[in-house]
């Protein structure tokens, strides 16, 4: 969407359109449009949609549409959920941030993880039903193809390939290999925390935080979607960064 503001003799009028070649039709704008960071309503007839104001007049700039869940959903004998269209939840005296999945949404507030179901025909909600511990990675596996520089040789990227098998009980195995390096360099392939057959470790899940303990090193990872569970973000490592397969904090891995 193009939102445009033009001003002549004390009169400014609101148009919109979905080019940024074209006019567009004139549009109520309710709220502040000069303030950046900013939630207007922008009503077309009787068709409503919400916009944040992110800036005027630059390519990084421009308007965030809102999400299809924005509004607030009730539940008898609780607190009212609040979600804002633009990833913020309110529940209560409780701010998060959330992620959605179908009809399932995950909160990330500062001392939980909370995962609700919508009803966005009737705006109501119910806790999700989702289990924040060990069984919600019990039998799904993420992978990842990085490049990293072999310790003997920090010139030439090599493509390497690691995997992380979450079990039952809390067990996991790491596995990881470079063929590419194999191949190529005079050594083998060998990372602190795993092996091409993999090696045993385990794993513990509190709030969306994923700890990892394997050959005596220690990676945490982190999720914002209990239900979806598409993806893990390492947000911390002890590996050493001269390590063959070593990957930063940061870096996504992908569910297999």
């Amino acid at each position: 969407y193009v939102l445009r503001a033009v001003t002549a003799f004390g009169v400014t009028v609101c148009m919109i359109s979905i080019s940024a070649t074209a006019l567009g039709i004139v549009v109520t704008v309710e709220g502040d449009l000069n303030t950046g960071g900013s939630v207007v309503k922008v009503t077309d007839g009787g068709k409503e949609l919400y916009f944040k104001i992110l800036g005027w007049n630059g390519p990084d700039k421009g308007l965030q549409v809102s999400d299809a869940v924005r509004g607030l959903y009730t539940l008898s004998g609780a607190d009212d959920l609040i979600l804002d269209g633009f990833g913020t939840a309110r529940l209560g005296g409780q701010s998060g941030s959330y992620t959605v999945y179908g009809k399932s949404v995950t909160v990330t507030f500062a001392s939980a993880v909370r995962v609700f179901k919508i009803d966005v025909i009737n705006h109501t909600y119910t806790e999700g039903g989702v289990d924040l511990d060990e069984t919600l990675l019990a039998g799904k596996s993420f992978s990842l193809e990085f490049s990293y520089f072999c310790p003997t040789d920090d010139q030439t990227p090599y493509k390497a390939v690691t995997v992380f098998q979450f079990k039952a009980d809390g067990a996991v195995t790491v596995k990881s290999s470079s063929k590419e390096h194999d191949e190529q360099c005079g050594d083998l392939y060998s990372p602190e925390f795993a092996t091409d057959s993999g090696i045993d470790g385990i794993f513990t899940v509190a709030g969306n935080k994923v700890t990892v303990i394997v050959n005596g090193k220690t990676i945490v990872f982190t999720f914002t979607d209990a239900v979806g569970l598409n993806t893990l973000t390492c947000s911390s490592t002890d590996v050493s960064s001269s390590s063959a397969g070593y990957f930063k904090v940061g870096t996504e891995f992908t569910r297999v």
